[in-house]
């Protein structure tokens, strides 16, 4: 096996391992699960309402165009929300400095991405059959049309998250990158009302993007034949939306060499000098604790602790007086062994070493 195909075979085995543990885990699955009760919600208070003199009920319409909206920014900001962050704190690095190993991290990311994407799509599908009976009608045409667009979408999306998440400075900057363009988009794109009644040049800059590509795809695969006359030429253009997001999928993985554009100018003592972590705490006024020379743990004298709730005698606040040596000890002796007088009066006065603090 190669190295590149091992590399994506522990990619693929990662991604899985992520999508799992994300599953688990209400903080991932929180955004997820909110927006989409938030969607059954708008789409339970249109499902009795119809579009103009049409037969067409309003939720029918406005769910399709969601769920495209979804893949594009779940694929795109999630994927990037994920990079810029496990770009803070070393991840990626780490990833890098093993041989081939951005490849297996972009390939797990993808997948993780893609899987929570495609249940995002559950969570909402499933509820909205019950309150639109009409995509029952789809056919097993339709849903295989859903199924490809979903497929096609995310491979237009993903690497273009991958490339602006490399490139954010920090998970703050991400807004202005990722969040602010796509919301732009998504407003121009056919999403929440019909393309046709805006400008031409709007028209024209709405197409260049994926967005309107995903939801036009996910339209004609729920939506009747019918309410193909309100889009533009007044057809799916099946033909059209796999050029543009196949030409998207394509710019994106061939971008020169992914492991080139990923962290470009990122250093390592860039990352080290930003995760560097104060092996001391600071002291505080006051402090007395003997701190190790390597900025291990204070060295605390046991001797000098009080108990709690134990007050100071009046002996103990008293500070210690100076012991004497005994006389002749330690003293510069004649050679005939005896201390002379001099030096027997210099060790009396001379305080012996004591320590400040005595245990009881």
């Amino acid at each position: 096996m190669s190295p590149i195909a091992h590399s994506v075979r522990l990619g693929l085995s990662r991604g899985w391992t992520e999508a799992r543990q994300s599953l688990t885990s209400p903080q991932d699955m929180g955004f997820t699960v909110f927006f989409s009760v938030v969607v059954v919600a708008v789409l339970f208070f249109q499902r009795g309402r119809t579009i103009g003199d049409t037969s067409l009920s309003l939720a029918m319409a406005t769910l399709p165009s969601v769920l495209g909206m979804m893949i594009a920014m779940g694929a795109f900001t999630g994927t990037a929300g994920a990079l810029t962050v496990e770009r803070e704190d070393g991840t990626l690095l780490r990833a890098k400095a093993i041989p081939n190993g951005m490849v297996g991290y972009v390939v797990g990311r993808m997948l993780s991405v893609s899987v929570s994407a495609v249940l995002g799509l559950v969570i909402i599908l499933i509820p909205g059959l019950f309150m639109v009976p009409e995509l029952v009608t789809a056919g097993f045409g339709g849903w295989l049309t859903l199924a490809w667009v979903t497929a096609l979408g995310l491979l237009a999306t993903l690497p273009w998250g991958v490339i602006i998440g490399s490139q954010a400075k920090s998970p703050n900057s991400l807004f202005g990158l990722a969040m602010l363009p796509v919301m732009i988009l998504t407003s121009i794109s056919g999403i929440f009302y019909p393309i046709s009644a805006m400008p031409g040049w709007v028209q024209a800059v709405a197409q260049g993007f994926p967005i309107y590509w995903l939801g036009l795809g996910v339209r004609s695969a729920l939506l009747p034949d019918a309410a193909a006359a309100v889009e533009i030429a007044g057809s799916w253009r099946h033909l059209e939306t796999i050029l543009v997001l196949g030409a998207w999928a394509l710019i994106g993985l061939a971008a020169p060499v992914l492991d080139l554009v990923l962290f470009a100018g990122e250093r390592v003592s860039r990352v080290a000098g930003r995760n560097q972590i104060d092996p001391e705490p600071p002291r505080r006024i006051g402090d007395r604790d003997i701190r190790s020379r390597l900025g291990g743990p204070p060295r605390r004298r046991a001797a000098c602790r009080r108990r709690s709730g134990r007050r100071r005698t009046r002996a103990a606040r008293a500070p210690a007086r100076p012991r004497l040596r005994r006389r002749g000890s330690r003293c510069p002796r004649r050679r005939s062994g005896r201390p002379s007088r001099s030096a027997s009066r210099r060790c009396r006065r001379s305080p012996a070493r004591v320590p400040r603090c005595r245990s009881r």
